[in-house]
């Protein structure tokens, strides 16, 4: 049916590698027909596999700092994983069994696509106590999804080789290799479906994450080597948030267009990718992409340090 894929964090810190655990539960309760596999070298991560009988892959690419290459990552689950639907998510994510219901459907009508989704906050306390309760996690969410925040990524094997094969070497957990992904199916006229209103995931409240930054604590995250290297692998055209995406589910898990219909809306459909390519830079002035991220990050794109991919 599928093959989950992640490169956990160490399993050496006990808060982290609970929730990495409630992660993996979630992702085999999938299906079962699901793969998981767990990729990197962090400590922990072999253990884990062995002892929840996983898929492991060690032998990833890493930058001269340690910080795992996503494209290795994409590549070794296209090489190696058992089925032809792929997954790609944070270790820190919990998934609801919509997504395969949602996959199911997207497949009878298209070979290739992509399908993200973006996740609800949840306080661990609260994940702890539903023990695995999709409606109970939904009611305990107090903070719903935003339109920069996406945490998995499901697309089919062909879908890689004929988009993914080409990404640049994105460092794991920094910015802009997200709005790549999403970007470059659409600029390849690929469907790509924001699918968050019915594949229903989670992230487990951690302060110590990027989503309770505050504007000094973000500058300094957007300073950091890792954060610019990231920075200069992408152009204007590839920022887009999921809200951009031409198509989406809705809550009944109903496939709707978001470019408009009749003659002017096929017209879009044709052109999507010179629309998107035109309208680069007043986005860009609107502030229609990356809307919350710190003025350093956007002047690095804006100013040419960013090279096509």
């Amino acid at each position: 049916m599928l093959s989950v894929f992640a490169c956990p964090r160490a399993f050496s810190n006990s808060y982290i590698a609970a929730i990495q655990r409630k992660a993996i539960q979630s992702w085999l309760r999938l299906h079962s027909q699901v793969e998981v596999i767990l990729m990197g070298r962090d400590e922990g991560v072999a253990e884990v596999s062995q002892e929840f009988g996983l898929r492991y892959i060690p032998e990833i690419e890493y930058n001269e700092r340690g910080v795992p290459i996503l494209s290795s990552l994409f590549r070794l689950a296209a090489q190696h994983s058992s089925y032809d639907l792929l997954v790609y998510t944070n270790a820190d994510i919990l998934i609801s069994s919509r997504l395969v219901k949602a996959l199911q459907a997207i497949q009878q009508r298209w070979k290739n696509f992509l399908l993200v989704s973006a996740p609800w906050i949840i306080s661990y306390d609260e994940v702890e106590e539903v023990n695995g309760n999709e409606t109970l996690l939904i009611q305990r969410a107090h903070k719903s999804p935003t339109p920069s925040g996406v945490d998995i990524f499901a697309f089919s094997k062909s879908t890689y080789w004929k988009v993914f094969v080409q990404m640049p070497p994105f460092l794991v957990g920094r910015l802009a290799w997200d709005f790549w992904l999403m970007a470059e199916p659409v600029l390849r006229g690929i469907p790509a479906i924001d699918g968050t209103d019915y594949v229903t995931i989670f992230h487990p409240d951690d302060r110590r994450s990027t989503h309770y930054l505050g504007a000094e604590q973000a500058v300094v995250y957007t300073n950091h080597p890792d954060m610019q290297y990231n920075a200069t692998l992408s152009d204007v055209a590839h920022q887009i948030t999921r809200l951009e995406l031409p198509y989406e589910l809705d809550a009944y898990g109903r496939l709707i267009s978001r470019v408009v219909g009749g003659r002017w809306g096929g017209w879009l459909r044709q052109n999507y990718k010179k629309v998107l390519d035109q309208t680069a830079s007043w986005r860009y002035r609107l502030g229609l992409y990356r809307w919350w991220q710190p003025a350093p990050w956007r002047e690095a794109v804006r100013t040419g340090s960013s090279q096509k991919s």
